[in-house]
């Protein structure tokens, strides 16, 4: 239960991000829109959100996966291009605990409209938490 109430938090906080459309890397993204409409389990969903809400710990936005959540650390723009350096945690409560967390690189590059590579995989953005493809 906790799981899916920490799932639905995560979601909330990206597709609010989504909607202000601050920043063409902020959304939740997925490789199959399917993906859109599951929550809590393992998937392509992937939540990227750097509104001040999402920052804890000195970290600048929240880079998120099925048990995969990091805190973006630092961001270096290159054109259409993005590079997140983050400390990541296998899982939600380490996250909280600050424990156990290790250093992941992301690269970004938006490759059209609501398109975006994600570590060199085709992603597509979410335009509804529920929505259906």
């Amino acid at each position: 239960m906790l799981g899916r109430t920490v799932a639905a938090c995560i979601v909330a906080i990206v597709m609010s991000a989504t909607c202000a459309a601050a920043d063409p890397y902020e959304g939740l993204w997925v490789r199959n829109l399917k993906d859109c409409a599951v929550d809590d389990v393992d998937n392509s969903r992937t939540g990227v959100d750097f509104s001040q809400r999402a920052r804890s710990r000195g970290s600048i936005g929240l880079f998120d996966q099925y048990e995969h959540h990091c805190r973006i650390m630092t961001r270096e723009e290159s054109g259409s291009r993005v590079v997140l350096r983050a400390t990541c945690f296998n899982f939600w409560e380490d996250f909280e605990k600050n424990r156990g967390g290790f250093a992941e690189t992301h690269r970004l590059e938006v490759a059209g409209h609501d398109r975006l590579m994600i570590d060199g995989s085709a992603y597509r953005r979410c335009r509804s938490a529920r929505a259906k493809p």
